[in-house]
């Protein structure tokens, strides 16, 4: 058991002492909702929406809201508003729409509509949720949480749809040892490549990892800002990406946590990140107790470190190194004293099987090894609302108890939770991994479309960022290549066999399988202006958003567009390009204009003052004789 757990575990038996312990009510219906609205809602056999849509019986729902077409049954965009049809009067077409993060463009899918329309119907509980989830505990809510623990947190082999399970399959491996070598003609969906030994020999039993727990939270905003202010102990540190979200800022500003203990590292750096951590494991001399070196907390594992990194940036659009970054904590903290927290806000629904994030991807499991937390959000590619922590038990107890942000606030709403429902459904079915296939495929086609328009373009009119210059574009029959090094880290107590002697795998997705791609430019104003008037919404990021001199235009593409819609970007980027270079060209020969005539003019000057010089000392010899 870590420092962490332990300290977790005293808080809540002393609250257990003091009958003051607080736990979630069993899950029931809610009071003002359950009578005549639940009597209601059966839906007959046969009910048409308000857009003509008719809809099967629930039993019936699995062919009609399951269609197999090549645009994935997304809806165009949605129509502009009045400030937008004044924007672009020239162009009567709707913007496109390369702002939002709706990356699946789930928010437009008239299937997902469907679905949740038909849930909602079904559901006993429809308005509001009641009040605290401590005070009300809806079913609903406990339902939901129950579904997220085991959908991001169940076993490898679970990752067909939980509701719709079969039989385990003898050619994959089960719990029991098997002597069956892998199928090399396995597909990945069939076989998990971290499920067989290389060697036939039978797989001795081990104890289970204990399951991992969910709790629901109104916002990512508000998950954040409760992790990090309630979970770090006093005399704890927490180190953190310097592109980590505000929302981390403001749990670690209301955190125990001393000023001199919260360290920053730079962006996706490993480097930088170990000599921060080597530093606060050997001290460095800026801690109150300046303890000796090796003898600190930290390298004791009396006192914990939490390190807060996203999986995916949001305003780069970069791609957090994970499995190097869990290799060097476990590597440097043998005592198990340093903890990680992924915010998969931006990736869930985007990577890893079934949508589950890019944790899964990379084999890393919440409240597993030194992967302490993970959040989910269902506002960004999974067009609904709210979000969710992926721990361990005694986290969530912990958070179930302390954390203000969850306690002091009314709980999702019961239609917020019928709407995550409806998105969960089209993960676990597979439509999330189509829909994000085809999202980076557009994504490597825009980067791959844009690098030789900027080539030769001053860096500031426009640039890519460097981690989509770095490596080239992966072609469908080339394997995937990572931008990570992944280096062999040393052993931190040569006196003691290494706890990871070997490096991490590396990370196989290409740095161009984002969906956020930047911009970056000193001029994002009009860059974003410009678009607009080509009927493209992609607005622009400055200070104090990004630090002064990274202003840019985000461009965040969606599943719903087309390799059209990026070739009309495309074309526009290319069109201001041209103008800023030739106004830039304009510039320079005005300014090469008005050097030549200055030059000129002090040619003349020059030439005039040397000629009332020879007329001054004509004047003088004249004068002499």
């Amino acid at each position: 058991m870590s420092a962490l757990e332990t300290k977790l575990r005293a808080a809540l038996e002393n609250r257990e002492k003091r009958l003051i312990r607080r736990r979630l009510p069993d899950p029931l219906p809610l009071p003002s909702l359950s009578g005549s609205i639940a009597t209601t809602t059966n839906p007959p056999s046969s009910t048409s929406t308000n857009d003509g849509v008719h809809l099967p019986p629930s039993s019936d729902l699995s062919p009609h809201l399951h269609p197999q077409n090549s645009n994935l049954n997304l809806k165009p965009n949605p129509p502009r508003t009045q400030h937008e049809v004044e924007q672009v009067k020239e162009d009567p077409r709707p913007l496109v729409d390369f702002t939002s993060n709706d990356y699946l463009s789930l928010t437009s899918s008239p299937r997902l509509r469907d679905l949740f329309m038909q849930k909602l119907r079904e559901a006993p509980d429809v308005l509001g949720s009641g009040g605290s989830r401590l005070l009300v505990n809806g079913r609903a809510h406990a339902a939901l949480e129950a579904r997220l623990a085991a959908f991001f947190g169940g076993e490898d082999d679970d990752d067909a749809p939980l509701s719709l399970q079969q039989p385990p399959n003898p050619t994959l491996r089960s719990t029991t040892p098997s002597t069956q070598p892998p199928n090399p003609s396995q597909t990945p969906s069939q076989s998990t490549t971290q499920s067989y030994s290389e060697n036939p020999t039978p797989t001795p039993k081990t104890k289970p990892n204990p399951p991992a727990q969910a709790l629901l939270f109104n916002s990512g905003f508000d998950a954040n800002a409760a992790l990090f202010a309630t979970l770090p102990q006093p005399g704890d540190a927490l180190v953190y990406d310097a592109h980590i979200h505000a929302s981390v800022h403001d749990g670690m500003r209301a955190s125990r946590v001393a000023p001199s203990l919260r360290r920053a590292f730079a962006h996706n750096d490993v480097q930088d990140l170990r000599r921060v951590l080597v530093e606060l494991r050997d001290g460095d001399g800026s801690s109150e107790k300046g303890n000796e070196k090796g003898k600190t907390p930290f390298a004791l594992g009396t006192s914990s470190i939490f390190v807060a990194i996203e999986s995916l940036y949001s305003m780069d659009g970069t791609l957090s190194p994970l499995p190097t970054i869990a290799h060097l904590l476990t590597s440097l903290f043998p005592h198990h004293n340093a903890h990680l927290i992924i915010d998969e806000a931006h990736s869930t629904g985007l990577y890893g099987p079934l949508g589950r994030g890019r944790t899964r991807q990379l084999g890393l499991r919440a409240g597993e090894g030194c992967v302490l937390a993970v959040l989910h959000t269902f506002g960004k590619a999974l067009g609904a609302s709210g979000a969710v922590v992926v721990t361990g038990e005694a986290v969530r107890e912990y958070l179930v108890n302390y954390a203000r942000g969850f306690i002091y606030t009314t709980a999702m709403s019961c239609a917020g939770v019928v709407a995550a429902e409806a998105s969960f459904d089209l993960l676990e079915d597979g439509t999330a991994e189509k829909l994000s296939a085809h999202l980076f495929d557009l994504s490597t086609y825009l980067v791959t479309s844009l690098r030789p328009i900027l080539h030769n373009i001053p860096p500031h009119i426009l640039s890519l960022p460097a981690h989509l210059l770095l490596s080239p574009s992966p072609s469908p029959s080339s394997p995937p290549s990572s931008s990570h090094p992944n280096p062999k880290l040393p052993n931190p107590n040569p006196k003691l066999p290494n706890p990871n002697p070997n490096p991490p795998n590396p990370d196989p997705t290409p740095p161009t399988h984002t969906p956020i791609l930047p911009l970056l430019t000193s001029h994002p104003r009009p860059l974003s202006t410009h678009l607009a008037a080509l009927g493209l919404n992609a607005r622009p990021i400055t200070w104090p958003t990004v630090p002064k001199g990274a202003g840019r235009v985000r461009v965040c593409l969606h599943a719903g567009l087309g390799r059209a819609d990026v070739d009309r970007l495309v074309e526009g980027v290319r069109g201001w390009v041209g103008g800023m270079v030739e106004r830039e060209r304009e510039r320079e020969r005005e300014g090469q204009g008005r050097e030549r005539e200055g030059r000129e003019g002090r040619e003349g000057q020059e030439r005039e003052g040397q000629g009332r010089v020879r007329r001054e000392a004509e004047v003088r010899r004249e004068a002499k004789l």
